[in-house]
């Protein structure tokens, strides 16, 4: 009885708290929209999680007014959540950078000449020296700006690149970039990495995890580690040392900034194959070696020489095709947003997980474009091979799905993920993965997966692929 009258307590206390921080929050709204402009208070919703909906403008608005009413109640749960002993969040690594002046005010200077182009051009020479204090051991560091749309240099917190130098790992990793969660989708490396683990694929992924930084002693709050591009990427993966690949495209952001952009420049065939650490590259020849096979795989490529499965590892690329499918995190299957590693053992080229997430992914109804509309992708999806584990991947989804295993898992990962960062990203609404069942639907009907709403379903066919998937022991 007395158990019961305490939850009860609790539970008025809740409300009564909710409803108060409600009012007052209200009224700090009320005044910011009076002393601050428009565009100083999207920014402000969107650095704290309001996720931007394409769409019209009276959708936005009943969003937008959605979403704020769950302010208090989401700020209130994640106080709850850090403060009950029960629940175990864990204590965030913070990265402590202190930044001479000068070499602070090149970063500024450089992010100035960005906001006026529209664009960032980085280069080498971009890079400055900086030591980086974590839990007392110091490193010494060179960073740059990183980026190379305007999103990532809006409000204080920047999206850098980092090198640890003297050959040592700061949380075990030597490269790596920080940025604003939402420059990533929040969650969303985290959820595809997820489920490409319950499917047991062996894609590289890059190591990941949120951090908190402060700046020469500005708290820039939490922010997204993601490894970059090197040997320690392929150790932890599994794989031997070699070189991975890209298309370059500086070519596009040094025509936008130069104000001379033309579409031609957009297409594939007018890129050149690049590498990542080119001058560690150059200096070994086995890793040149390396280098020039990949670099010749993927031009073949390219120039319709040799076909999709003679160049890539048909496996994976039809694993990755099928998750970016049901996710439509269609971003990354642009070129220009394609990393690859060139296997030296099997002499295939490997996709790397690399900037998966869509502005439209949690909760809204996936955008039209799909993986389809990019250059490369059509080509790998006339291919025999990788269409044939394209679709043993979607079967092992469907039987997930149908099981509502995979639709749990990712709930409770998104849950213990707002957790930790909800207090700063308080606007971040919860994961909706209803529209996950549309998108498997759709990918068995076309092979690839456009909107749910504008699929047509063959039933007779779904079934029959049900039946697979029943048969399946995930």
């Amino acid at each position: 009885m007395q158990i019961t009258s305490e939850k009860k307590y609790n539970k008025l206390k809740y409300s009564l708290l909710t409803i108060l921080t409600s009012i007052l929050f209200m009224l700090l709204l009320l005044g910011a929209f009076y002393f601050l402009n428009q565009k100083d208070i999207h920014l402000w919703f969107r650095m704290h999680g309001l996720q931007v909906v394409k769409s019209d403008k009276q959708s936005k608005v009943i969003k937008l007014i959605h979403d704020v009413l769950k302010i208090p109640s989401n700020w209130i749960s994640s106080y709850i959540s850090n403060s009950d002993e029960s629940i175990k969040i864990p204590e965030l690594p913070i990265l402590r950078f202190d930044i001479k002046f000068k070499n602070i005010e090149k970063l500024r200077t450089k992010r100035r000449e960005a906001l006026k182009s529209g664009v960032l051009s980085a280069a080498e020479n971009d890079f400055v020296p900086a030591v980086i204090n974590e839990s007392g051991k110091m490193f010494n560091v060179k960073i740059r700006l990183k980026g190379d749309m305007l999103g990532h240099l809006q409000g204080d917190k920047w999206s850098f690149r980092v090198h640890v130098k003297n050959d040592e790992a700061l949380l075990g990793v030597r490269r790596f970039s920080l940025q604003h969660p939402r420059t990533r989708g929040y969650t969303a490396l985290f959820l595809f990495s997820e489920a490409l683990k319950m499917i047991q694929s062996d894609i590289i992924i890059p190591r990941y995890q949120f951090v908190k930084v402060v700046v020469n002693g500005q708290n820039l709050g939490i922010m997204l580690l993601i490894e970059h591009f090197a040997k320690e990427l392929l150790e932890s993966s599994r794989r031997s040392e070699s070189v991975i690949l890209k298309l370059d495209e500086s070519i596009i952001w040094k025509a936008i900034d130069r104000g001379k952009f033309n579409p031609i420049y957009l297409n594939v065939k007018n890129t050149k194959v690049d590498a990542f650490q080119i001058k560690k590259i150059k200096s070994s020849e086995k890793l040149n070696n390396d280098y020039i096979k990949g670099v010749g795989l993927l031009r073949s490529f390219i120039n319709g020489v040799l076909s999709p499965s003679d160049v890539f590892d048909a496996k994976t690329i039809g694993e990755y095709l099928a998750t970016l499918d049901l996710f439509a995190y269609w971003h990354g299957s642009i070129w220009r947003n394609m990393r690859f590693y060139y296997n030296p053992i099997t002499s295939k080229l490997e996709p790397i997980v690399f900037d998966v997430y869509s502005r439209n992914s949690r909760g809204i109804l996936p955008s039209q474009k799909n993986t389809l509309n990019e250059i490369i992708v059509p080509l790998w999806v006339s291919d025999k091979n990788i269409m044939h584990y394209y679709k043993q991947a979607a079967i092992k989804y469907l039987s997930l799905i149908k099981t509502n295993q995979l639709q749990k898992r990712l709930r409770t990962l998104d849950a213990n993920i707002r957790k930790i960062i909800s207090m700063e990203f308080f606007l971040l609404q919860p994961l909706d993965v209803s529209y996950l069942e549309g998108q498997i639907k759709c990918m068995f009907d076309t092979s690839l997966c456009y909107a749910s709403k504008h699929g047509k379903i063959d039933e007779k066919k779904l079934n029959t692929y049900i039946d697979e998937a029943k048969k399946l022991k995930i």
